[in-house]
């Protein structure tokens, strides 16, 4: 008897030789569309700027120095994870590796035609996670401040690692990407010890 399959997003069984379902693929479309506008805004948010006056043309950092380093650095993994499945995709579709975020989102869109495809079982997830952390920092208001990093235990992906930002004063702030709620006071202390254990180590070494 053949075991049943479902979709790691949507929970749908799938059939035949189906790795993702039709409704997970067209979020994945969906999403793809979204990247351009969203990387945007997020060369927005590494300047200090407000949303509309980024770049998001070139998967390059844009030229002007940016100002809120949180911002940097938390976006990175995230970033890394579009260009890795955006290469992938370009090679499924049959184009050159992606230069742009344009060419990003474009061989993703190519990439959500393709269900068949084991690789989309683990693309999609990751991608869908990447483009909701980038959005949770676009959306950071300027007044928040940062608490450490979200270390919920994803599985096989790891930590979470997502930059957990709140207003001062907060006693609670939920993790944008894994939606976990955490206590602010003690997950600043275990941010701080552990970046003390750095530094002794450093000095030690």
């Amino acid at each position: 008897m053949t075991e049943a399959r479902s979709c790691p997003v949507t929970g749908e069984p799938l059939r035949g030789d189906r790795y993702v379902s039709a409704a997970a693929c067209r979020r994945l479309g969906e999403a793809a569309r979204s990247i351009v506008a969203l990387m945007g805004a997020l060369d927005a948010a590494k300047a200090g700027l407000r949303r509309g006056q980024g770049g998001g043309g070139s998967v390059t950092p844009c030229s002007r120095p940016p100002v809120r380093l949180g911002v940097v650095q938390a976006a990175s993994a995230h970033e890394r994870t579009l260009l890795k499945w955006g290469k992938w995709a370009g090679h499924v579709i049959g184009i050159a590796t992606p230069q742009t975020w344009v060419d990003v989102s474009w061989a993703l869109r190519g990439a959500s035609a393709h269900p068949g495809r084991p690789e989309l079982a683990a693309l999609i997830p990751e991608v869908l996670a990447a483009i909701r952390a980038l959005t949770a920092l676009v959306d950071v208001p300027e007044d928040h401040r940062f608490y450490g990093r979200c270390l919920t235990d994803l599985g096989d992906r790891g930590v979470c690692d997502q930059p957990i930002y709140a207003t001062a004063g907060s006693s609670w702030a939920r993790c944008p990407a894994c939606d976990t709620q955490w206590e602010l006071q003690p997950l600043l202390a275990s941010h701080l010890e552990a970046a003390d254990e750095r530094l002794d180590n450093h000095n030690t070494a």
